[in-house]
């Protein structure tokens, strides 16, 4: 297989080292969503959206108080896609308080909402976007909520430390994700390195490891050289790679935590070769494969999902378990 090939990694200038402060946020609707979130959750509506925007059902149809006056003044019934699926987009905003951005559907379950906005600000140059992901309300969810470190649309979990231009800062948020505070960190540091033993043909969109306390995270997909990262126990959390417009997403699979000592470099030998466990039928002498019932694995142990592979289907043997004779060869109908 072809070794990845990363371009140079664009980073903000090395911040002064000891610096502190603060920042103010601004929270920005997004009315065309495009952000890719590591663990995006719709949570039922119930009683009141976040922010005190109280919720009324009517059949099908959802009442809100999207100025906070008391009154359920507006109707959402949503855009109803192929699949009967209602969707829709709401801003709620109190007096001359912040707007806040909600992604409403209903797919028969009753109405849910995700967010639609992020509360967005610069920290020594870098772009930072913080996420509600887990839709509390708050964005001081390290570890459930998410966020956006430079510019891009591909989000990783909301951590308490941050790698800004190559220096690590510990960041305390408003609740209301109004502000952010910054300072240098201060503990041990080593490097977590997942693009220089990476075998694969595709583009790495994103590789998202977690602390295993979960309160760190890092997307370490444009570290061509591997990125610094507190000391400590990581765990893959997710990815994915880019082949044309085909996307495979990375799952942890059977992958083992990752230990980043101080003043170390953990490096991850993963991607190809790729192995596959599967699932079969037998009916006396006929053995049935099926691709909903087949796992691709890499060589740490990860797990690819939404993977086919490029020109021919994966050849399968059945192997005598005592002896490791042959007993039969397999390959998905149709493919050359």
């Amino acid at each position: 297989m072809k070794r990845l090939t990363l371009g140079a990694l664009a980073l903000a200038p090395l911040a002064t080292a000891g610096e502190t402060g603060q920042v103010d946020l601004t929270y920005k609707t997004y009315r065309t969503w495009q952000l890719e979130l590591p663990a995006e959750v719709y949570t039922k509506v119930a009683g009141e959206l976040p922010g005190g925007f109280a919720v009324s059902l009517d059949g099908v149809k959802l009442l809100v108080d999207a100025d906070g006056d008391g009154t359920l003044e507006r109707t959402i019934e949503g855009h109803v896609d192929d699949l009967g699926v209602r969707s829709a987009m709401l801003v709620c905003r109190k007096g001359e308080g912040r707007a806040v951005g909600y992604r409403l559907k209903d797919d028969g379950q009753g109405w849910h909402y995700a967010p639609a906005g992020a509360a967005v600000g610069k920290v020594l140059g870098t772009k930072l976007q913080l996420i509600d992901q887990d839709g509390d309300g708050r964005f001081t969810g390290f570890g459930t909520d998410a966020m956006i470190v430079g510019t891009g649309k591909r989000a990783q979990f909301l951590s308490d430390v941050i790698n800004l231009g190559g220096a690590l800062y510990t960041i305390e948020v408003a609740e209301d994700g109004s502000s952010l505070s910054y300072a240098p960190y201060s503990g041990p540091v080593g490097t977590l390195d997942f693009t220089t033993e990476l075998d694969a043909e595709a583009k790495l969109l994103t590789a998202i490891v977690r602390s295993k306390d979960g309160k760190r995270s890092f997307d370490l997909a444009l570290a061509p050289t591997g990125l610094q990262v507190p000391a400590g126990d990581y765990e893959i959390h997710s990815g994915s790679f880019g082949l044309g417009k085909a996307t495979v997403q990375i799952q942890p699979g059977h992958s083992k935590p990752m230990t980043v000592v101080a003043d170390g470099k953990q490096t991850l030998d993963w991607g190809g070769p790729v192995r596959a466990e599967f699932a079969y039928q037998r009916q006396g002498s006929e053995i049935a494969f099926h691709p909903d019932y087949v796992w691709y694995y890499g060589a740490a142990g990860e797990q690819y999902l939404g993977w086919h592979p490029i020109g021919k289907s994966p050849e399968f043997q059945v192997m005598e378990r005592d002896s490791g004779a042959e007993l039969a060869k397999a390959v998905f109908p149709g493919s050359s």
